[in-house]
């Protein structure tokens, strides 16, 4: 598994596994592929995410071009596929064509963030 910062992880066939066993903070698994032109669309916006919410969730990239097992592991079958990884369990999984921020915010934050959701959610009650 290459570390490409603290917050992002290139994942193998041999490595998923032990970074679902050692890290504490929530998983988000990108399989993408080098000739998959929504992948690459994707990323940059997928940085911008897990940078902004380092605290909450690591990134774990799979190229299922070199590791299709963790693909195959994982029931992917097109991309780019999202998948979130909460306490070792599949808590939701996106198949993510051109996602921008906002939406992948609105997507995943009730399960990265479930007391903020909530909290914006009772003072939009309050505002109806």
């Amino acid at each position: 598994m290459a570390q490409l910062r603290p917050d992002i992880f290139t994942v193998t066939s041999e490595s998923f596994q032990q970074l679902l066993d050692h890290e504490s903070r929530s998983v988000l698994f990108d399989f993408w592929a080098p000739w998959c032109r929504p992948c690459r669309e994707l990323e940059p916006v997928l940085t911008e995410l897990v940078t902004l919410n380092k605290e909450a969730f690591v990134l774990a990239k799979v190229n299922i071009d070199m590791h299709i097992e963790v693909a195959k592991h994982f029931g992917v079958r097109s991309l780019p596929t999202l998948l979130l990884v909460k306490d070792g369990k599949e808590v939701t999984r996106l198949h993510a064509g051109s996602y921008h921020l906002d939406r992948l915010k609105q997507e995943l934050g009730p399960y990265l963030w479930p007391t903020v959701v909530k909290k914006k959610d009772a003072s939009h009650q309050d505002a109806i």
